[in-house]
């Protein structure tokens, strides 16, 4: 599969799925909407993905996507791909992953989510 569908699939589901069901909730305000901003200038996003190790074999890496698309990885432990890579994605696919943020209300979630279990990556 092709690196760049990785890391948006990756993007979207660690973003939205991780944590999200967690009992401790660190936010105190976690059902305050807050509205998506509008993008005026593509070249000044940045969306960024840091993963942390573990006590375990959890991956560790940094994924940055650039609002001309350029796609940044950095793989660190237990990983397909170690090191650093490059990609570019099409203008479309970014307003595609932009888009599912909106949809999901990312700037609403709470800033932290917590478990009671010690071994969560960040």
């Amino acid at each position: 599969m092709n690196l760049k569908w990785i890391l948006m699939a990756t993007l979207m589901a660690a973003s939205l799925g991780f944590g999200h069901n967690s009992r401790a909730q660190l936010d105190p305000h976690p059902n305050d909407y807050a509205a998506f901003p509008e993008i005026h200038d593509w070249n000044t996003l940045r969306i960024t993905l840091l993963r942390s190790g573990c006590y375990g074999r959890c991956p560790a890496y940094k994924s940055e996507i650039h609002g001309d698309g350029t796609v940044l990885y950095d793989g660190k432990a237990n990983v397909a791909h170690k090191g650093r890579h490059t990609a570019k994605i099409s203008h479309a696919a970014l307003v595609e992953l932009v888009d599912f943020f909106r949809k999901a209300n990312y700037f609403s979630l709470g800033d932290r989510y917590a478990s009671s279990i010690t071994d969560n990556p960040a």
